[in-house]
């Protein structure tokens, strides 16, 4: 694939557009690839940061932001909200999901976004047979941090490279996901 990496100018007026055909808008979310790996993306978010626009979002999966402590300083001075993939604390389903185990770099993009005051959204992939049981423990984690404002679950979509080496018919519905996490944590 070839790498685009979209001009802070191109943004500007994507943003202009959005504010000019909607008037104000509740949420402004970056995603990519991974947004983080854009050269200058703190340009693109501070293009964001206007009176017209509530709040800015960036997803990430986490790997830079474990080890670049000076970025989570600057996406919490922005205001910027993570949206932060973390799907398991357990390397083997990691490596399932990923191809390698990522739990610890995860846990340090947490500790490193809490540390820089950045507040964020865990959004956690769910999926039969492989980490369903955790959804509770992942809500715990949440819970118990200020600077994890929300719990994003999402179903298993198999699309993809990776999708394949899931089973279509393990597909797991929103009720069901619904009701195992109520059964996982205090209700």
């Amino acid at each position: 694939d070839q790498l685009y990496f979209m001009e802070p100018d191109e943004f500007g007026r994507i943003v202009d557009w959005i504010v000019e055909s909607s008037g104000p808008v509740d949420l402004i979310n970056v995603t990519g690839g991974e947004p983080t790996l854009h050269p200058r993306i703190l340009e693109l978010l501070a293009r964001a940061r206007r009176p017209e626009i509530g709040r800015i979002t960036v997803n990430s999966n986490g790997l830079r932001l474990a080890d670049d402590m000076d970025l989570c300083r600057k996406l919490a001075d922005l205001g910027v909200s993570v949206i932060l993939s973390f799907n398991t604390f357990d390397g083997a389903t990691s490596t399932k999901m990923h191809g390698r185990d990522l739990v610890e770099i995860k846990l340090r993009a947490i500790e490193n976004l809490r540390r820089a005051g950045a507040f964020m959204t865990l959004l956690t992939v769910a999926c039969r047979g492989v980490n369903e049981h955790e959804l509770g423990k992942l809500f715990d984690l949440e819970m118990g941090s200020e600077h994890i404002l929300s719990f994003t679950i999402q179903t298993m979509t198999y699309t993809g490279q990776g999708g394949g080496h899931f089973k279509r018919a393990a597909h797991l519905p929103v009720d069901e996901t619904t009701r195992l996490l109520c059964e996982q944590s205090s209700g």
